[in-house]
């Protein structure tokens, strides 16, 4: 049987479009088989995993997974070892069947893999810092006035925090942190709850640091506190538009990187190019632009992060 030319050319996609779905559905099996090992509550095939800290490592892996519709509450450790070794195979494949790289070449695209699972995870959670700082001002607003009217100042967080997006993390940090928490353990909670508010976000920590100090000194730094609201929707402010400029030039390191995959595959589906793309010295050379180019986007999103 006689197969067009062009229709060989995009096998080795289809190819790995078929394995990356195959290797999503053995995922999936995997991770939402019952477990028995986790606490049992109530019937006897009822099970309950205990939730993650807000802004942990087990928080983080349970976002990125979310984005694809997998539950890997209770084996985030699971999750990420198969999502490591998929992306690995994918990246070596693709380097191999999709640029027809060396296989010594082609072990470079199972680092890639690596490099990119973990970018998941970090953009995920990045994404929850930016709804964060987002819905903050709105929040700070809505309480700053409140308080001037309200006695019960827990009250006043709990009605302004039903304000906010019902599905935002930042609704979610303070109903199920900052007032069930307090409910429980009063004034005390008040260093825990910054500690973790820093960790998640300076905005949200500085906030809650604010929320302290009106918390106990009562009237008398009232009008310090709105000061300090209307200052820091200010810097809110700005930070959202950072972080849009930042986003935007993330966008054009990915741009230009698609631009190369695609020139690359461009080549090696030529006669013409095939066989200087096969040299060693320049599959070497390409893989050192990958390789820049992957420092390039590391280090400007550390800057990036460090600057909002």
């Amino acid at each position: 049987m006689n197969i067009p030319k062009e229709v060989l050319r995009f096998l080795p996609f289809v190819g790995a479009g078929v394995l990356a779905y195959a290797l999503y559905a053995i995922t999936n099996y995997f991770l939402t088989r019952p477990r028995g090992k986790y606490r049992r509550l109530g019937a006897a095939d009822e099970t309950v995993v205990l939730p993650a800290t807000f802004g942990s490592e087990q928080h983080k892996i349970r976002l990125a997974f979310t984005r694809f519709h997998i539950d890997v509450a209770g084996k985030e450790t699971q999750a990420r070892t198969i999502a490591f070794i998929a992306a690995g195979l994918l990246g070596f494949l693709f380097m191999r069947a999709g640029l027809l790289m060396s296989p010594v070449i082609s072990i470079v695209g199972a680092g890639l893999g690596y490099l990119l699972v973990n970018a998941a995870i970090e953009g995920s959670w990045k994404k929850v810092q930016m709804e964060i700082d987002g819905e903050l001002p709105l929040f700070l607003t809505g309480f700053s006035s409140t308080v001037q009217i309200q006695q019960d100042k827990l009250s006043a967080v709990y009605e302004e925090a039903q304000t906010l997006n019902p599905d935002g993390p930042l609704r979610k940090w303070l109903l199920e942190r900052f007032v069930n928490d307090y409910e429980r353990h009063g004034q005390t909670i008040f260093p825990e709850l910054i500690k973790e508010a820093f960790g998640i976000s300076n905005s949200l920590g500085v906030m809650m640091y604010m929320i302290q100090r009106f918390w106990v000194a009562g009237g008398d730094w009232g009008d310090a506190f709105v000061l300090g609201t209307e200052n820091l929707e200010g810097i809110l402010d700005a930070r959202i538009m950072g972080d849009a400029e930042g986003a935007n030039a993330r966008s054009s390191i990915l741009a230009i990187a698609a631009l190369l995959v695609i020139v690359i595959v461009i080549m090696t589906r030529n006669p013409t190019t095939r066989e200087i793309i096969s040299s060693p010295l320049i599959q070497i050379g390409y893989v050192g632009l990958f390789a820049w180019m992957i420092f390039g986007w590391k280090v400007q999103t550390n800057m990036i992060n460090e600057a909002f």
